[in-house]
């Protein structure tokens, strides 16, 4: 065998064999057969890692391979008297990976305790309590309007048609009784219609809204009906951002009152005579729109209000497909946080986790459930935040709760049902309840997992792309896959790979007999297994030519990685420094035709 030199200057490149042809001549120079010498070219494989799955290398350094594979065929078959061919082993990357323990745990925050050992926090805002639990302030339409009683009238430029008086609207809040609130957001739409065939001017105000302690007061000049059946029509829009508004009408006896002034002039520069009738008309329709409050003030009712039942999705464990968890400990905390100025009755009907994959639900045992917890309201600060909460905060752990339970069927989703009675016992405040609407009633979950477990047959699944779109691939015959892995997690595991075609639909699956990924030896101490060092392993999965074209044909390919402590049931504690190491290479069999 002869093998290609490599000049030591130059970069080494990753190999692959090629079975070369040679003439063989007989003393009198006459050919008379073909030997074959098998060369070794050597390709480097990139040691770059991604961290988190399996993540695909770029097949660049395949197409590269194979072109300089047909390259050097060329290259050999100008010394050749016939038709040949020659048969090329190409070693491949395919992917290199570090698997730890936040790539099988989504969503989580992982810290390490005195010992290094890692510690898993989940943290989830339940949304279902929000401003709009306390209130809701619809879109609402104020008209105002000029008709003339009875009879006909003859008026010159300058003439008003009408002056007041001041009138009060006010909004369907329900239960909700406001006195005075500041708006983050809002619009007034002004549709205004003139039936006079003049031109009209309109002044349309809102004593009791200010900005920067200025009246809201807006002018608009109206164009003249081209006709007596004919209305002329003008619309306006105004920002509402910023307003301050008094709700209290105008003696401040009232609530959810909008204190609003029309009047209409004709136009001073419109000279000449006009006769109005009854059928004319000077009409303002405002609109208030998508009004939302920063702060509110008033009395927020009396009433009890369902929160929920409501589920919110958690990939926690969205990567394990099936399997068993066991847990030592966990704790989780149920926090309430009241920002608002109100007194409430809240009630935990109900928490539960639910598993979609085995269509298993979990409730929470605990005192909590069911039993009413009063919450006292906030006072003002004046700092920022602009409320001093009371916070309430419950503990769930083994010893008062099946929490953990909740947990080991490791659910795709976490459920609750609430009800909040606001005041229970009335209009305490004087209309003084509050609200900065960025600042209501808070709840969270947070889930404290240290890492002692032990898993039977927990099975994670993860994906990588792949790019075999390549007109040289044509020419492979077979292939074999590598796993060569190095394993610091205190459980074996077995591996299969599953291939996608461009719909995500699995049409193949390759598989190595036993194909083991040996544990990291074990140690023990305080009762718990953990690895101590790491273990290598390799696995080979041979591929006959119908596997390797479907592997080449794939879009994608799924990994099934099955996990097992071999330690149940006593548990494994898992430390940061647990990584799976793995590199994943194909030896191509290429044919190269003269």
């Amino acid at each position: 065998m002869m093998e290609e030199k490599i000049h030591p200057r130059k970069k080494r490149l990753p190999y692959f064999f090629i079975n070369q042809c040679t003439n063989i001549r007989s003393a009198d120079g006459k050919v008379s057969d073909f030997a074959h010498e098998r060369v070794r070219i050597a390709v480097k494989a990139p040691q770059k890692s991604h961290s988190i799955g399996l993540s695909s290398l770029p097949m660049k350094l395949l197409k590269s391979a194979l072109i300089a594979a047909g390259l050097i065929g060329i290259f050999i078959s100008s010394c050749k008297r016939e038709e040949l061919s020659w048969d090329l082993d190409v070693t491949v990357p395919i992917a290199h990976a570090t698997l730890s323990l936040d790539d099988v745990l989504a969503d989580s925050i992982s810290s390490a305790d005195a010992d290094g050992s890692l510690r898993i926090v989940y943290h989830s805002k339940i949304d279902g309590l929000n401003t709009d639990t306390i209130f809701n302030i619809p879109d609402t339409t104020v008209v105002s309007s000029y008709h003339l009683p009875f009879g006909s009238v003859n008026l010159v430029e300058g003439s008003p048609l009408t002056n007041g008086p001041q009138q009060q609207t006010e909004y369907n809040l329900g239960a909700l009784q406001l006195v005075y609130g500041v708006l983050e957001k809002g619009k007034m739409k002004l549709h205004m219609q003139n039936d006079v065939q003049k031109r009209v001017v309109v002044t349309y105000s809102i004593a009791s809204a200010t900005l920067n302690n200025v009246p809201l007061s807006l002018s608009f000049t109206l164009p003249a009906a081209p006709s007596a059946t004919v209305a002329s029509t003008l619309d306006a829009e105004v920002d509402l951002s910023g307003y301050t508004i008094n709700f209290t009408g105008i003696y401040g006896d009232r609530v959810n009152t909008v204190t609003t002034l029309f009047t209409a002039t004709i136009d001073p520069t419109d000279f000449g005579t006009v006769t109005v009738v009854p059928a004319d008309s000077v009409i303002v329709n405002s609109t208030f729109s998508g009004v939302r409050p920063s702060y509110i003030r008033g009395y927020f009712g009396s009433e009890n209000t369902p929160v929920g039942p409501e589920e919110t999705y958690i990939s926690f464990f969205s990567k394990v497909q099936s399997g068993q968890l066991g847990l030592d400990s966990l704790t989780m905390t149920f926090t309430l946080e009241n920002y608002a100025g109100l007194d409430a009755r809240f009630t935990v009907n109900n928490l539960w986790s639910r598993n979609s994959r085995l269509g298993q639900t979990i409730l929470l045992n605990h005192p909590l459930i069911g039993n009413p917890i009063n919450i006292n309201r906030a006072s003002y600060s004046n700092t920022y935040p602009p409320s001093i909460p009371q916070i309430y905060s419950w503990r769930f752990d083994n010893s008062n709760s099946n929490v953990k339970s909740l947990i080991e069927q490791m659910p795709d989703y976490l459920g609750y049902d609430f009800s909040l009675y606001t005041n229970p016992l009335g209009n305490v405040s004087g209309n003084n309840d509050f609200l900065y609407t960025d600042f209501g009633i808070n709840a969270y979950l947070d889930i404290d997992l240290p890492v002692h477990f032990f898993a039977d047959q927990l099975v994670l699944l993860d994906t990588m792309e792949t790019d075999f779109n390549s007109a040289a691939t044509q020419d492979i015959q077979t292939a074999r896959l590598k796993l060569f892995a190095g394993n610091g997690f205190p459980f074996d595991a077995t591996l299969q790979i599953y291939l996608l075609d461009v719909n995500n639909n699995i049409y193949d699956s390759i598989v190595a007999a036993p194909g083991i990924i040996l544990s990291a030896p074990l140690s023990t101490s305080g009762g718990y297994f953990f690895a101590n060092g790491a273990t290598q392993s390799q696995i080979d999965i041979p591929m006959n030519e119908v596997q390797t074209q479907a592997f080449l044909n794939s879009s994608r390919l799924v990994i099934k990685t099955k996990f097992a402590t071999n330690t149940n049931p006593n548990y494994v504690k898992i430390f940061t420094t647990n990584k799976l190491d793995f590199n994943l290479t194909a030896d191509f069999e290429y044919r190269v035709n003269n």
